[in-house]
């Protein structure tokens, strides 16, 4: 269960200096997220400074692991859950997660977080605090780790066999085993053909632990919600020993690949958002004990010296990006 927890904060800043940075201040302010008090004094844009936010929740244990995702906090940031530290994070362009659920206790809790700015440390205006969004987790012991599912779509030439020579699979849209070496695509440089096959691979990203799941379901879905392809594997952790396994004997994330196929997909390309969904699903005895959603794109890409850019085979006037974070003429 993902809640988006960006109410009911609260907010103080202080002067920097080292000392400040241990000393938590006596006044706070209410303010909701995402935040950025550099811009409430517009005449001080760069003052090095430490802002300081608060919320407090409550909890009830419920076997459950309790996690907290920021999309971003510029800069150097610490979290810390009834005073202990929970984790640093240090670069303030990119998401950070942390379980807090060693650190919780039945009943009132309360987080902190500590984000430090010290100019210079950027060629543009960063804005500084809880710039973006931040979500509270609840998943099982054993769960697919966020952002671990990683999906990549190839088109390859319609055969009656699969890629590596194996019969097709009738219902569940699978090719197994088709190694990803084994996949020869085709000239990107020129258009599709209309009756196209790809190949779909799949990592996840899975952290064992408690009631573990024994099979990981894939389901490729349209647009109308409608399954298109998919595909059940048998997850088997083995461990060395007979015995409680230590962490060395068990690993920490375990990635399991499978490989799907669908014929003649809508393509994505500009002015046609064709998107299709990837539901990845944990089972244990049958019943669904995790799952994840990813949205993509059936398209492809090529970059030609000489030509430019193709987007499905076809050349696309490429008239600007933009690559910087979201701040006024900047982007």
């Amino acid at each position: 269960m993902t809640t988006l927890w960006n109410a009911g904060w609260q907010f103080s800043k202080t002067a920097y200096s080292k000392e400040n940075l241990e000393i938590q201040p006596g006044q706070w302010s209410q303010v909701d997220l995402p935040h950025d008090w550099l811009i409430e004094d517009t005449a001080h844009l760069y003052e090095n400074s430490i802002g300081w936010y608060k919320k407090e929740f409550t909890y009830e244990p419920d076997g459950l692991l309790h996690l907290i995702r920021f999309d971003g906090v510029y800069m150097d940031s610490t979290v810390y859950v009834n005073g202990a530290t929970v984790g640093c994070w240090k670069y303030g362009y990119s998401t950070f997660e942390f379980d807090l659920t060693p650190y919780l206790v039945k009943g009132n809790n309360e987080l902190v977080v500590r984000a430090v700015f010290v100019a210079p440390n950027s060629r543009w205006y960063s804005g500084a605090g809880i710039y973006r969004n931040v979500w509270y987790l609840k998943k099982p012991a054993c769960h697919i780790l966020s952002d671990g599912v990683y999906v990549t779509a190839v088109p390859v030439e319609r055969e009656s066999s699969a890629p590596d020579g194996s019969e097709r699979s009738d219902l569940t849209g699978a090719y197994m085993p088709a190694p990803w070496n084994d996949v020869k695509p085709g000239n990107y440089l020129t258009p599709l053909r209309t009756d196209t096959c790809w190949i779909v691979q799949v990592d996840t990203e899975i952290r064992p632990g408690g009631r573990a799941a024994d099979e990981i379901r894939q389901t490729i879905l349209d647009r109308q919600g409608s399954p298109v392809a998919v595909h059940t594997g048998q997850i088997k952790v083995l461990s060395l020993k007979k015995e409680e396994p230590s962490l060395e004997e068990t690993p920490a994330v375990l990635i399991f690949h499978q490989v799907l196929n669908v014929s003649n997909p809508l393509l994505w390309e500009p002015g046609k958002g064709n998107l299709y969904t990837l539901k990845t699903e944990l089972l244990k005895d049958g019943q669904v004990i995790d799952e994840s959603r990813q949205r993509f794109g059936f398209k492809t890409i090529a970059m030609d010296p000489n030509q430019g850019l193709f987007i499905n085979g076809k050349r696309l006037k490429l008239k600007g990006s933009c690559e910087h974070h979201g701040f006024g003429c900047l982007g």
